[in-house]
């Protein structure tokens, strides 16, 4: 099954920091194919290579901060 999505509505939904769940809802994509429409983004220079970077330190940053959260809710107070 092929997906269309209009590529500068996509860019532009990813400069406004939409986050990957987001995205993935939006046009109906699954992890893998949401790593491929970002690949041909920048092959068809709508976002730069440095862009993908980021996002992708962003959200581990995010996830990292989710965890330590987490372990610190479970953490007993003495």
């Amino acid at each position: 099954m092929t997906i269309r999505i209009k590529a500068r509505e996509f860019a532009k939904d990813v400069r406004s920091a939409m986050d990957d769940d987001s995205l993935m809802a939006k046009y109906g994509l699954n992890p893998d194919q949401l790593q491929r429409i970002f690949e041909q983004m920048v092959d068809m220079d709508l976002l730069s290579e440095e862009h993908i970077k980021v996002r992708a330190l962003l959200s581990e940053s995010l996830i990292s901060r989710a965890f330590l959260e987490y372990e610190e809710d479970r953490t007993p107070i003495a």
